[in-house]
């Protein structure tokens, strides 16, 4: 379940890419094709509920279900622009996908280097990049999560 779920965001960003482009931030998206915000609501809770599905909660602790939950509050408050509330439930949702995720890795999988690997990359890019910052950190932070989790 888990791969579906990373072919699943991979195919996301692929879309987005060709047919919007890079923007601020991968939830920039929402607001430019309004006719394409069920992809977005579709991939986040399709990933949230396969990668929950597919990690085995009787030999792992919470962190990776944690990191579900981050994509699923993502999926349902993608206006962020909406207001303050909004913002910050938001941005919640997508600091548990990130922080959640990487300890998941370190903790259950004993993944230290790499998690230290690609947040190391994830924040360069957004130190090193000039345009788009928060939607590059996001390909490389959520991109690395994906790709680890599609090892095993």
């Amino acid at each position: 379940m888990i791969k579906i779920a990373t072919i699943l965001a991979a195919l996301l960003l692929a879309a987005y890419l060709v047919l919007i482009g890079v923007q601020k931030s991968i939830s920039d998206s929402w607001y430019k094709f309004p006719t394409l915000r069920w992809l977005f609501f579709l991939t986040l809770t399709g990933c949230g509920f396969l990668i929950a599905a597919g990690v085995n909660p009787v030999t792992h602790t919470v962190l990776l279900h944690l990191a579900c939950l981050g994509a699923l509050i993502v999926a349902v408050a993608p206006n962020f622009k909406a207001g303050k509330i909004h913002k910050i439930v938001h941005y919640l949702g997508a600091g548990m996908i990130v922080i959640f995720g990487y300890l998941g890795l370190w903790i259950e999988f004993g993944a230290w280097e790499y998690s230290s690997l690609f947040l190391l990359i994830s924040c360069l890019a957004y130190v090193l990049i000039e345009q788009n910052k928060i939607f590059w950190f996001e390909v490389f932070a959520f991109g690395g999560l994906l790709f680890y989790l599609n090892l095993f």
